[in-house]
């Protein structure tokens, strides 16, 4: 019964270990900023309601005014729309993959500038 244990414990670190959670890249261009490195947080799945939360709690214009990129699967031939928008108050870009109504896939990535 311990050698399980332990077993499902090594194997258990080895997997929280492995997980990478942010990328740091140097560069220029993005959304005309002199951009140092940038942290990228884990995609979170939210629905509407969620959504509706972070506009209020970041303090971020309404969704509908995002810039919006419209994508057609090749397979299914179904729409992909990503929504877009840099906030320049705390150099975040947060992305937006529409998966179905009302569920979302969120992602932010943290700028840090010169």
């Amino acid at each position: 019964m311990r050698k399980i244990f332990y077993i499902i414990s090594f194997v258990a670190a080895l997997s929280f270990s492995a997980c990478h959670t942010t990328e740091t890249a140097t560069g220029d261009g993005t959304y005309g900023v002199a951009v140092q490195s940038n942290k990228t947080s884990k995609p979170d799945t939210i629905n509407s309601i969620g959504l509706d939360s972070l506009v209020r709690v970041d303090r971020l214009p309404k969704v509908q005014k995002w810039a919006t990129s419209t994508f057609v699967d090749d397979e299914t031939g179904k729409p992909i729309v990503y929504r877009t928008l840099y906030d320049r108050t705390t150099n975040t870009i947060y992305t937006i993959k529409t998966l179905e109504q009302n569920v979302f896939v969120l992602s932010k990535k943290y700028l840090r500038t010169r």
